[in-house]
Order: C-alpha cells, then structure tokens, then sequence
C-alpha cells in the first residue's frame, strides 16, 4: 500500500469512528492525560 493510500485509508477510518463516538468510551488513562496537560499549561 502506497504513503497516499494509506493516508486514505486513515480518513475514511476516522470520518467512520466520529460518526459513532457515542459508541466509544475513551480509556481513563486519557483523561488522566489531559488532565495533567492543564495542570502544567496553567503553571508554565
């Protein structure tokens, strides 16, 4: 599979899961990331 063809492939995947992330629950160690995230942008 060529570099384009799987880059098509990645976005007909994706455009597939947004459309049912009703579905989909995110693992908690997401969040956990997030959060950590916001906790160092607002002390820099």
């Amino acid at each position: 599979m060529t570099t384009a063809e799987k880059l098509r492939v990645m976005e007909e995947l994706w455009a597939d899961l947004t459309q049912n992330e009703n579905e989909f629950e995110s693992p908690a160690w997401h969040l956990t990331v997030l959060q950590e995230r916001e906790r160092s942008d607002s002390n820099p």
